[in-house]
C-alpha cells in the first residue's frame, strides 16, 4: 500500500554525456518524488531519457548535477560500501532478461545472493520460494535457452527480488513480450507490490502498461519531465503536448474530416450491450465523428440509426468500412442533405 512518504526523491537532477561532437544533455532538472509502496510509471518516446533516468536512480549512471535521495540519504555522498548496500535495496529487470546462459534457473536466482554473501543452503531455499511465487517451481533445473520469453522474465523478476529489495526498477520489462504474456507479467508485478510491499518503478513507452498497473506517472520528453501526477488525472486531462500525443495518439491531431464521407449505420436488433462504434474504432484504429444518433433499447436489442463521419483519408475510411462488413453491420453512404 503506497504511503505519502517518499522512498526516492530526485532533486534538480541532470545527466550529461561527453561525446566526440560535444556534450549531450540526457536529463535536465529532473524533480520527482516516488512514494513508498506505490507503482510509479515513467513514460516517454524513444530517446526521451527514461532509461538514463532509471540508471541514475540506482547510480549505474552517476548524475552530473542534482541529488538522488534514497530513504532520505544522498546516494552520491555515500561511501562505496554504503552505495553498494543501497543498490542491493534496488532490484532491476530489463527488456532482454539478462540471465546467465551457463547457469540453470535456480543458480540464476542464487547469483545476487552469492554476491551478497548468503550461505549456499539459505540462498537455494530462498530461490525455491521465489520460483514458487513466480509459478516456475518445476523449472528450477532448466537453462535460459529452454524457457519462453515470459518464463525468462519471471526468472529475472525472481532474481531481482532475491535479496529483499525495497524498490524494483523495470526498464521496458514487457517490450519483448506478446500481449498475453505482458498481461501475466504485469499481474505478477502487481502481486509482488501488493504482497511484498516493494515499490515498483516502471519505465515504458506503452501507455497500456501505465494504465494497467501504475498509481502515478511521470511523462518525460526531450530530457525534461513534461508532467506528472495520478494516472487517472493525466489520462483524463493531459496538459502537455507529449501527454496528449501518448494518450490520445497521433490521430487526435492529424485526422481531417472536412471532406469526409458520412455513413448511416442501421441497428435492427443487435444486442444493445454490443459497443459497435467503440469496437469499430479499436479494430480499425480509426476515429469517427458521430453526427447524429437515434437508437432505442427494446428488450435488450438495439434499434434505430446512427450517422457517423469517417476520416478524409481513403485508407482509414476503408478500414472502418471493412470492419462493419466483417461483422455484418448494415450501412449506407449518405450526403449532408440526406441527414
Amino acid at each position: 500500500m503506497a504511503t505519502e512518504e517518499s522512498i526516492i526523491r530526485l532533486r534538480n537532477m541532470g545527466k550529461e554525456f561527453k561525446t566526440a561532437n560535444g556534450p549531450v544533455v540526457a536529463l535536465d532538472d529532473i524533480n520527482l518524488d516516488i512514494h513508498r509502496g506505490e507503482i510509479f510509471g515513467i513514460i516517454g518516446l524513444s530517446g526521451a531519457g527514461k532509461s538514463t533516468l532509471v540508471r541514475c536512480i540506482n547510480m549505474l549512471e552517476i548524475p552530473t548535477s542534482g541529488e538522488v535521495l534514497f530513504e532520505g540519504e544522498n546516494l552520491a555522498a555515500m561511501s562505496g560500501k554504503e552505495q553498494r548496500k543501497a543498490r542491493q535495496s534496488m532490484g532491476m529487470i530489463f527488456q532482454q532478461f539478462n540471465l546467465l546462459a551457463q547457469r540453470n534457473v535456480l543458480k540464476n536466482i542464487c547469483f545476487p545472493m552469492e554476491i551478497a554473501g548468503y550461505p549456499k543452503k539459505k540462498a537455494e531455499e530462498r530461490a525455491m520460494e521465489l520460483l514458487k511465487l513466480v509459478g516456475l517451481e518445476e523449472r528450477a533445473k532448466a537453462y535460459p535457452a529452454q524457457l519462453s520469453g515470459g518464463q525468462k522474465q519471471r526468472v529475472a523478476i525472481a532474481r531481482a527480488i532475491a535479496t529483499n529489495p525495497k524498490v524494483l526498477l523495470c526498464d521496458e520489462a514487457t517490450s519483448a513480450l506478446d500481449p498475453n504474456t505482458t498481461k501475466q507479467i504485469l499481474e505478477l508485478l502487481k502481486q509482488i507490490n501488493r504482497e511484498l510491499g516493494i515499490t515498483v518503478i516502471v519505465i515504458t513507452h506503452e501507455m497500456a502498461v501505465i494504465e494497467a498497473i501504475c498509481d502515478r506517472v511521470a511523462i518525460i520528453d526531450h530530457s525534461h519531465i513534461a508532467e506528472a501526477g495520478k494516472v487517472s488525472d493525466i489520462f483524463s486531462e493531459p496538459k502537455s503536448r507529449i501527454g496528449r500525443q501518448l494518450i490520445l495518439g497521433d490521430a487526435a491531431t492529424t485526422v481531417k474530416f472536412d471532406k469526409a464521407k458520412q455513413i448511416r449505420i442501421t441497428f435492427d436488433g443487435r444486442e444493445s450491450m454490443e459497443p459497435v462504434i467503440a469496437n469499430m474504432i479499436l479494430a480499425s484504429k480509426v476515429p469517427v465523428n458521430i453526427m447524429y444518433a437515434s437508437t432505442k433499447d427494446i428488450g435488450g436489442k438495439a434499434y434505430g440509426q446512427m450517422i457517423v463521419q469517417l476520416p478524409e483519408d481513403d485508407a482509414d475510411a476503408n478500414r472502418a468500412l471493412n470492419y462493419l462488413k466483417s461483422v455484418k453491420i448494415q450501412y449506407e453512404e449518405v450526403r449532408e442533405n440526406d441527414i
